[in-house]
């Protein structure tokens, strides 16, 4: 069973998009406030490489998945982090869904 976790920051429009989507598919998720939880987020964005959100942790039984918004087209694609790792960059809310899905 996969477990979803959400880092989201306040006011964050793409947050609120992804948040909507995650709900209309009817996506069980658990939020984690990168406000409240700064050193979580620091840490993340330091293992993505980025700064934006929301931020989408998948745990699974084989792996764990990065799901995170990115801007740069070249980056977009699945990069190892380990052997049980794996972070993928999309441009927009629906890819980023849809990664979810298929997780």
């Amino acid at each position: 069973m996969k477990k979803i976790k959400v880092v989201l920051l306040s006011g964050c429009h793409w947050c609120a998009l992804l948040k909507g989507a995650l709900e209309s598919h009817n996506i069980t998720y658990e939020t984690i406030d990168a406000d409240k939880e700064s050193t979580l987020a620091d840490q993340l964005e330091d293992l993505l490489n980025t700064t934006y959100y929301p931020i989408v942790l998948i745990d699974t039984d084989i792996m764990t998945s990065y799901i995170f918004r990115a801007v740069d087209v070249a980056g977009v694609g699945i990069t190892s982090l380990g052997s049980k790792t794996e972070k993928i960059g999309c441009i927009d809310i629906d890819t980023m869904v849809t990664q979810i899905l298929n997780k």
